[in-house]
């Protein structure tokens, strides 16, 4: 089955829920573990409150003997991101933080560095300390919600990251013709792609030119599992909002037309 690279949560628990509980986390957990070999936890955007508690609390539960080898560290989704509309996506803008090496250092310790993945926007002031930092302490970084160029991509080539993390998602739905991130990462060298294919973040098409493009080896299927993956069809809270979770498992919120993660566990 492999291991997932991003899984936020389960069964209406999410890694980045104020409230989690260290119980929750462990059945989570066990309910990600019957579809995959393993995975790497992911904590998205969140108040600095919640990103330092959970950080920690989720951290040392995948450091616990039942989890070893199994759930491999933290994938940390944010708050490093792009403000911008479309390029934020799901996260909340609010607390998006501009990237510091300082701030970087704050979560990196609180989850006593267990981060192993670290999502991070190639074009906001910062980015690229920040990434140099985050590679220096072994973590791999990835590069996502943003409107970066191909300069922009370069840069944080060039300060060690590795990853595109779901390309063709956290995107504006228009961009110009030939000025948009999607086209700068296709330009790019030295990242790799990660990529939802759910069925609702990328249509057949676009999947199937990602692979030729970049060669299979070199691509990573994730299932950006959100907290809803595994819940029936329905209408269910999120943060201020609701998001719909279709018969046919898009999870999306129709107000701002945005996708909320995948269904799929």
């Amino acid at each position: 089955m492999g291991v997932d690279l991003q899984v936020n949560g389960q069964l209406g628990i999410g890694f980045d829920d104020p409230n989690l509980t260290a119980e929750q986390t462990r059945t989570t957990f066990r309910a990600c573990l019957e579809h995959c070999d393993g995975f790497v936890a992911t904590i998205v955007t969140a108040a600095p409150e919640t990103l330092v508690r959970n950080l920690r609390m989720v951290g040392r539960i995948t450091a616990e003997p039942e989890f070893i080898g199994r759930v491999h560290g933290l994938h940390l989704e944010g708050p490093f991101l792009s403000a911008a509309r479309g390029a934020v996506g799901a996260h909340e803008p609010a607390w998006i933080q501009p990237p510091t090496v300082g701030a970087w250092r704050w979560l990196f310790d609180a989850a006593e560095g267990r981060i192993r993945i670290l999502t991070i926007a190639a074009d906001v002031p910062g980015a690229a300390d920040v990434c140099a930092a985050a590679v220096d302490d072994g973590v791999i970084v990835g590069l996502g919600h943003h409107l970066a160029t191909v300069d922009d991509l370069a840069r944080l080539a060039d300060a060690g990251a590795t990853l595109l993390t779901h390309l063709g998602n956290g995107l504006p739905l228009e961009l110009h013709r030939h000025h948009n991130p999607l086209l700068a990462a296709l330009a790019s060298r030295g990242l790799d792609p990660t990529i939802i294919a759910d069925g609702h973040h990328l249509p057949p098409h676009v999947i199937r030119l990602i692979v030729d493009h970049f060669g299979p080896q070199r691509v990573t299927v994730i299932s950006d599992a959100a907290n809803l993956a595994g819940l029936p069809p329905g209408r269910y809270r999120h943060r201020d909002g609701w998001v719909s979770l279709e018969p046919d498992g898009k999870l999306w919120d129709p107000a701002g037309g945005w996708l909320a993660g995948a269904s799929r566990n």
